[in-house]
């Protein structure tokens, strides 16, 4: 008895420090996601540019405006498409053609989700401090649904890269059953006044329409 009491004692004490470690760490996401919800939880609109930098496919680059309401315009360089929260537009530069449908969410995942629903219905869950291949520190915040039955279209969990300092998000990562997809966000400003008429879109002198409304 006397040999099995200090180790009893001891694991004791050590599943107290990871009790303790655990609760630490909750503590801290809490209080950065607290900050985070503070900074950007009541925001409406958004600009930023972006970079995908997913290993298993083509890096795509390009530039976002959106407001809620399912009001974007999500320009790629070669094709844009611009979404009034009734009808979208997918227009083909190269193609010179512009295809119309109605606004329909089928269960992905969105641009309206990504920044204007995840961030409150998904809960904090770590903190990882992380740096980037240029040497660029960031603290990457991990949210988790509630539970099981909170998942919005299948989405594990989302990261938000955050620079340390000003909490401006420099990276953002979705999880979900099957890929991870990473982009890296650049000049992010936030309650950008835009008119609703930035999200109507007027195809070009001769290009071909389709209309399918």
């Amino acid at each position: 008895m006397t040999i099995k009491i200090p180790i009893l004692l001891l694991l004791c004490a050590a599943l107290v420090c990871v009790a303790q470690s655990s609760a630490s760490s909750q503590q801290t996401a809490d209080a950065l996601y607290a900050a985070v919800v503070k900074k950007y939880g009541a925001m409406t609109s958004l600009r930023l540019n972006f970079t995908s930098i997913n290993s298993t496919q083509p890096m795509m680059a390009g530039s976002v405006k959106a407001k809620k309401g399912n009001k974007f315009v999500l320009d790629l360089g070669d094709r844009v498409l611009v979404s009034n929260g009734i009808a979208v537009w997918n227009y083909s530069k190269g193609a010179n053609s512009v295809v119309i449908s109605n606004f329909e969410d089928k269960g992905q995942i969105s641009i309206e989700k990504v920044f204007f629903t995840f961030l409150k219905s998904y809960k904090p869950s770590a903190v990882l401090s992380e740096q980037t291949s240029k040497g660029q520190k960031l603290t990457t915040l991990r949210l988790m649904p509630p539970s099981s039955e909170g998942t919005i279209n299948g989405v594990k969990s989302i990261e938000l890269g955050l620079s340390p300092k000003t909490l401006e998000v420099l990276r953002i990562s979705i999880t979900d059953a099957n890929t991870t997809q990473r982009w890296n966000v650049s000049s992010m400003k936030i309650d950008v006044k835009m008119p609703d008429s930035t999200f109507q879109f007027s195809p070009p002198q001769n290009a071909k329409t389709i209309d399918m409304r």
